[in-house]
């Protein structure tokens, strides 16, 4: 993906922007086009893996990779069981902020 005339073009072979994380994204009925940004890195906004508490959780995290065709990818907010989402670059990109719920269960 590379940002041209400001929009972004997808260039070169398709890859699984997801890879190595367990989930999906836009997640769920409320995702959308806020859920992932690109300033080099990528960051993500996806569900943790499926649990048995599914319907009674809010519950998503934040991940980034190095690019989408990277394939580690790091969830820095693991700890928090509440809605991690919105993520956005800062303009030079080197901070990275998004919106956070503290707990779990539908605030």
């Amino acid at each position: 993906v590379e940002r041209r005339d400001g929009t972004y073009a997808c260039v070169g072979d398709p890859v699984d922007g997801l890879h190595r994380i367990p989930t999906s994204c836009p997640s769920g009925a409320f995702g959308g086009k806020g859920d992932w940004a690109v300033h080099g890195r990528v960051a993500f906004s996806c569900r943790p893996p499926l649990a048995e508490d599914e319907a009674w959780t809010t519950n998503r995290h934040i991940y980034t990779k190095g690019g989408f065709g990277d394939d580690e990818a790091a969830c820095l907010t693991e700890d928090n069981p509440g809605y991690d989402f919105a993520p956005v670059f800062s303009p030079d990109g080197s901070r990275l902020a998004w919106l956070t719920m503290a707990g779990g269960n539908y605030e």
